[in-house]
């Protein structure tokens, strides 16, 4: 597996190939501790992924080993691609009291993405699928898709692809009575 890290100015700059990377991604935490070498780490506002994967994020803090004895290696720390969504909010247009979509699941996923300004890092997978949802007054955007994808039978699903995030709303699949314990 690599690691792969890309500057939003230049594109993909490298591959890093021994790193210890910890994400956390959900309801509440959306963060992405990245430990590699000194000469392989990326540098603040630069994005870290494994491609194909949801894996990935952007790296907001740096931190070198300054002790007696260095090791050599650096702290990242930054927000997932949920984290990212999670700081976004979707607001209500202009004198209306809520945010509402109906349409095409991939149309609606690229007017909301757009909506954050974040169509330069995020994509929509094309799906015919039709949604519609009235979102809680100033979600955030993380909250609201989950929240949109609930209501529709959805859930929510990220990959890097294309040089994009990639996001696709599958079909929520309940596996409690299927799944036997033995």
């Amino acid at each position: 597996m690599v690691l792969v890290v890309h500057d939003p100015a230049v594109g993909d700059i490298r591959e890093i190939e021994e790193f210890e990377l910890d994400i956390a991604f959900g309801s509440d935490e959306n963060e992405l501790k990245l430990e590699a070498r000194v000469g392989d780490a990326p540098e603040e506002g630069q994005f870290v992924f494994i491609d194909g994967t949801e894996y990935g994020g952007v790296v907001d803090e740096v931190t070198y080993d300054a002790g007696r004895d260095p090791s050599g290696t650096v702290l990242c720390k930054g927000r997932t691609w949920h984290g990212i969504l999670a700081g976004k909010r979707l607001l209500p247009d202009s004198g209306s009291g809520y945010l509402a979509v109906s349409g095409k699941a991939g149309e609606v996923l690229a007017s909301l993405t757009s909506r954050m300004g974040l169509s330069g890092l995020f994509s929509a997978a094309a799906d015919d699928t039709s949604v519609s949802y009235t979102f809680d007054r100033f979600t955030d955007g993380y909250s609201g898709l989950k929240a949109m994808a609930k209501a529709n039978g959805r859930k929510v699903a990220m990959r890097r692809r294309g040089g994009k995030v990639e996001i696709s709303l599958p079909p929520a699949v309940d596996y409690a009575n299927k799944v036997d314990s033995d």
